[in-house]
This record gives C-alpha cells, sequence and structure tokens, in this order.
C-alpha cells in the first residue's frame, strides 16, 4: 500500500476526476489539505484544512509537518510554489519524510540569483517535478535541474466535467450564436502566448 498526500490551493474539475480515479486504486491510499471543503463523494480524503499564504507561512509549516508525522506518507505532491516552499520545510528534519513532488505550469526558465526557487524547484528534497508540457520540461532542464527528476504529464479534462452555459448569453455580447469561442482568465503576459491563441483562431 503507497500512502499519498495531495498538497493543493484548489481542485479543478480534471484533478477531482484524477482523485476519484486514484481513490478507486487498492494499493494507493490518498488523502488531500486543501483550504476548501471536497465534494461529498471524496470527502473522507480531506486532511485537516491548511492555506499556505506565502513561501514561509509558519502555521501552514507546522499544520503539514503534524500530519505527516501522523500519517507517515510514502509520497507529497505540491501543487504551488507556494505549497512546495511550506512542503518542504514541514518535511525539514522528519525522519519519516516522504519523496516531494512538485508541479511546474509555466515555460519561463528559473533564476538561480531568485531565493524562491531554492526554496522550491532547486530545493533537494524535491525527489521529481511534474511538468504540464515538454516546453515546461525543456525549460526547467535549461534551467539546470537533472533530466531525471522532470517528467510530463499533460493536462487536461474531459469534456462532459466541464458545465457549459447556453451559448444566449453570446447574445449579451454581440457574438454570434454559432461562433467558436475560447475564454481564458490569466496574468497576460508574452510567455503565456495568448497572442498565438488568437492568431490561431483567426486562421481557423
Amino acid at each position: 500500500m503507497i500512502s499519498v498526500l495531495w498538497v493543493f490551493d484548489a481542485l479543478s474539475p480534471q484533478m477531482l476526476a484524477l482523485a476519484a480515479e486514484v481513490e478507486r486504486q487498492p494499493d494507493i491510499k490518498l488523502r488531500i489539505i486543501t483550504p476548501h471543503p471536497l465534494p461529498t463523494q471524496l470527502s473522507h480524503l480531506s486532511a485537516p484544512a491548511v492555506t499556505c499564504r506565502n513561501k514561509i507561512d509558519l502555521r501552514a509549516v507546522r499544520q503539514i509537518r503534524r500530519n505527516i508525522a501522523e500519517n507517515s506518507f510514502d509520497i507529497a505532491h505540491a501543487y504551488t510554489s507556494r505549497n512546495m516552499a511550506n512542503l518542504a520545510w514541514a518535511c525539514l528534519g522528519l525522519r519519516n519524510a516522504p519523496q516531494l513532488i512538485g508541479y511546474r505550469g509555466t515555460i519561463d526558465r528559473l533564476s538561480r540569483l531568485d531565493p524562491a526557487n531554492w526554496l522550491t524547484f532547486y530545493h533537494p528534497h524535491f525527489a521529481a517535478i511534474n511538468c504540464v508540457c515538454h516546453a515546461t520540461q525543456s525549460a526547467l532542464a535549461a534551467s539546470g535541474l537533472p533530466q531525471r527528476k522532470l517528467e510530463t504529464v499533460w493536462e487536461g479534462c474531459a469534456p462532459e466535467l466541464l458545465k457549459i452555459r447556453s451559448r444566449h448569453v453570446f447574445a449579451e455580447y454581440d457574438i454570434p450564436p454559432d461562433a467558436f469561442v475560447i475564454g481564458t482568465v490569466a496574468n497576460a503576459r508574452p510567455v503565456k502566448g495568448i497572442d498565438i491563441l488568437r492568431t490561431a483562431l483567426a486562421t481557423k
């Protein structure tokens, strides 16, 4: 039996679906630390709620550390840089510290001069980093992380998991009812590639 801890800020539809799939595996025991309540069908996986407010949140570190000490997890996976940093702090000096897995979602290279990166991606306790695409993996490799620590795991979800709003709302914004529409909520930095998305839509 492998005991796994997730430390996440929030669970997207695809992560909830993955949690349900992991929970069905007889050889995996999953617990989830998140600030928000889990859906009823997954509530039994919930560990005490923890909010990581910054990369050195002593309250969060104590809560995560207590949970790990009491449960002896084999693997702990953190989904944001704040969670990664606090998870690493929480495991400092623990005899039963789990293998740590981090997460990277952008294709920016890391700076060795940024102290925050040494609390997360360059931290020696992280055995692996989950990269959302090959470009992310390449950027981390170019930043000096060994390839053996990098693994691409594609993100996405089944369309049926998404709640699709009726297309009559398009009229509010003068959008033709048969238009192909994509919405995004993001920091519109060049690295996000939103300009490439717009060009692709224009040539559709």
